[in-house]
């Protein structure tokens, strides 16, 4: 049997601080991306919410748990995938150390 590519529904509401109710309805919307065998990405998930990320409407998504999950030192960025992963551990390090990061700030 093939292991899971990615982190169960509970799981992931549980890592990015969103109700499992509301990620089911944005998965079956196609609003956040899932694996074919059922299971997300939650670097790909957080890049699709943030896309459409409304701050006078949204809360912020909690921090990455673990950068090491995230990239490893001597890593390229030779897809988009990582270089949205890439994006997105920038812009939540900078928000962490208070910094203002807009639509266009951190690319």
């Amino acid at each position: 049997m093939k292991a899971p590519q990615g982190i169960s529904l509970g799981d992931l509401a549980r890592r990015i601080g969103r109700d499992k109710g509301a990620l089911s309805r944005a998965a079956k919307e196609s609003r956040i991306p899932r694996n074919d065998d059922g299971t997300y990405d939650e670097m790909a998930v957080r890049a699709a919410i943030e896309k459409a990320f409304n701050p006078a409407r949204d809360k912020p998504l909690l921090p990455v748990a673990d950068v090491a999950e995230v990239a490893e030192v001597d890593d390229q960025v030779t897809t988009e995938e990582k270089a949205v992963a890439a994006v997105t551990l920038v812009r939540r390090v900078l928000e962490e150390e208070g910094r203002k990061v807009g639509d266009g700030g951190a690319d």
